[in-house]
């Protein structure tokens, strides 16, 4: 249900820049799910995740910002290692010139840590 929030309310705001927080709070709480209770979702929530990653966003000057949250929800199923490299590339960005998404970078894998 959030992850389909997520997306219709993305979707509104295709036309008119970088979607507000609330939209950023529903893709963190998705992804609080996603570890928590990934290994019990249906197909159905996994195709969403998949939907939700293939979504053009725009926004704050990085298009993968957005895709953070899906791809590691979608690695939240997979094996410890697939995890790994996920986590991996949130520190790589964690010395991004821009302090907004430093701060993104980090609330990611603090949702995702084991």
């Amino acid at each position: 249900m959030l992850a389909r929030e997520w997306h219709a309310r993305v979707s509104d705001c295709l036309d008119g820049g970088a979607p507000p927080r609330e939209i950023d709070l529903l893709a963190l709480a998705s992804l609080l799910l996603a570890v928590e209770y990934g290994a019990q979702f249906t197909l159905v929530a996994e195709r969403q995740i998949e939907t939700n990653l293939s979504l053009p966003v725009p926004r704050r000057a990085a298009a993968w910002i957005d895709q953070l949250p899906w791809s590691s929800a979608r690695a939240a199923k997979s094996e410890a290692s697939h995890r790994h490299r996920a986590i991996g590339y949130l520190i790589a960005n964690l010395n991004h010139g821009n302090s907004v998404l430093r701060i993104w970078t980090m609330e990611v894998p603090w949702i995702c840590r084991a």
